[in-house]
């Protein structure tokens, strides 16, 4: 049986060079180009964070887009608290023309 097209998975520490390509390879456009890395680690940036989950999508078996959901403690209405939302949401320029099917 072969391996399908696209394979969708929770990343992990063995995902991390994968996952820093392609936040090298996926710069945001505009006046000025930006690119958003996490060297030399992906997940040992988050050092303040609560929980860091990733997902990592390949197509072909070559890193095709990712995205993170943090929990951080913050500040809201005066008091501590956790707080989620979504991180590092990135789709290879080779499949941005996919971009809505892989959201």
């Amino acid at each position: 049986m072969s391996e399908p097209a696209w394979q969708l998975s929770a990343a992990s520490p063995a995902d991390d060079s994968a996952l820093r390509r392609l936040l090298r390879e996926t710069p945001l456009t505009g006046s000025l180009t930006v690119t958003l890395e996490r060297e030399p680690s992906f997940f040992a940036a988050d050092a303040d964070t609560l929980r860091h989950d990733a997902v990592l999508a390949r197509r072909h078996g070559q890193p095709a887009a990712c995205g993170s959901r943090l929990l951080r403690r913050a500040w809201w209405h005066g008091q501590p608290a956790p707080i989620a939302y979504l991180s590092d949401l990135r789709v290879h320029p080779s499949c941005q023309n996919r971009a809505g099917r892989i959201i």
